[in-house]
């Protein structure tokens, strides 16, 4: 077995690897944009968008729909490339001229790293900003969910659609370990989305299907302040719920991650999923590396076990039995069963020791 480091065979595994991977990721990001823009369809009906356009709506959701799909394109790319590379025997010649496994697959993963880079840098924050983007045309287009959210200072923005029309809400502050809203103004919108009538109360608390409001004053335009006292308005918020609208770990940048969850902490809410996302993020660049390993040893053995055929049922076994596996070990992270860090790694952990022992094992060093 050859030692010997080659540029060439660097540049070629590389250049090869990488124009099957963009074609992969490529067909199943169209893949998936078609599926979500037949449920975006079934979502909005005949919903009325005015300026926002569905298609709008559907491309912002392309960066967050490539995200989801680059782990299953390295598992297709890499059984694809390789397998053309064994089917035209331009493998078997390699090793014959003394290259082992390990320095063909050199260029594979140096893709597959700068990937995961790329990833991290430039991929993940556009998909926060656009999916950002997306829930407010959404909350725009379909008003009869809440939406806000919760900024570094620990101020919070709340827009909610109620029984009295659609209602802005700003507070200074939630105080930790509970549904209090400190020092809250509200804004009710005309149809037109303008503010309508203002009011401001000293505390505002969300209980099962209904705000209470203490010290509440209304300040109607035209007319003096008029001091209301305790007042209480129906909605349809939970706490659960109140949570996931003020805090969606998808909306925000990796780099904003670490300072938003200690700002949650100390609000009291929980940061399990935060530190999921962030934990995920950071791990991909080893995660496709890791399937990277665990796809090869398939894809080295497709040409002897069969053709096409066999190719696409190892790639639709790869692909499901680890996008099941991850979703398992996410849940119990999500639960708080598995540290968020336990979570985000032991997926990739397992695949890359998986594919790791294939390549031993069938002694290809």
């Amino acid at each position: 077995m050859s030692t010997y480091f080659s540029p060439t065979l660097l540049w070629f595994t590389a250049r090869r690897y990488s124009q099957v991977l963009l074609t992969v990721l490529g067909v199943l990001t169209v893949l998936l944009l078609f599926g979500d823009g037949l449920e975006l369809l079934r979502q909005l009906g005949d919903t009325p968008l005015g300026e926002v356009s569905r298609l709008q709506l559907l491309l912002l959701r392309l960066p967050t729909l490539l995200e989801r799909s680059l782990p299953f394109a390295v598992l297709l790319a890499t059984l694809i490339a390789f397998y053309q590379l064994t089917r035209t025997h331009e493998l078997t010649a390699l090793r014959c001229a003394g290259q082992s496994i390990w320095q063909f697959m050199l260029g594979p993963a140096l893709v597959c790293l700068t990937l995961g880079g790329l990833y991290i840098t430039v991929l993940s924050p556009i998909a926060a900003v656009t999916y950002h983007r997306y829930q407010n045309l959404m909350s725009v287009v379909a008003p009869d969910q809440a939406a806000g959210s919760i900024t570094a200072s620990g101020a919070i923005w709340l827009k909610e659609r109620t029984p009295h029309g659609e209602t802005l809400i700003f507070a200074q502050r939630l105080v930790p370990q509970t549904t209090t809203l400190l020092d809250v103004t509200l804004f009710e919108l005309a149809p037109t989305g303008l503010p309508r009538e203002r009011y401001h109360a000293a505390q505002m608390t969300l209980y099962p299907g209904y705000w209470s409001f203490s010290q509440m004053t209304s300040y109607p335009r035209g007319s003096a302040p008029q001091h209301l006292g305790q007042q209480q308005r129906p909605t349809n918020l939970t706490p659960v719920t109140l949570q996931r609208r003020l805090s969606t770990p998808e909306t925000v940048p990796v780099w904003a991650l670490p300072g938003l969850i200690e700002q949650l902490q100390r609000t009291g809410f929980n940061v399990t999923a935060h530190q999921l996302r962030l934990q995920q993020i950071l791990a991909m660049p080893a995660l496709l590396l890791a399937l990277l390993l665990l796809a090869l040893p398939f894809a080295l053995r497709l040409q002897r076990f069969g053709g096409v055929g066999v190719l696409l049922l190892a790639g639709l076994g790869l692909g499901f039995g680890f996008y099941l596996f991850n979703n398992v070990i996410a849940a119990l992270g999500l639960t708080g069963q598995l540290p968020a860090l336990a979570a985000a790694w032991l997926p990739l952990v397992v695949a890359g020791l998986c594919g790791l022992s294939a390549v031993l094992w069938q002694g290809e060093d």
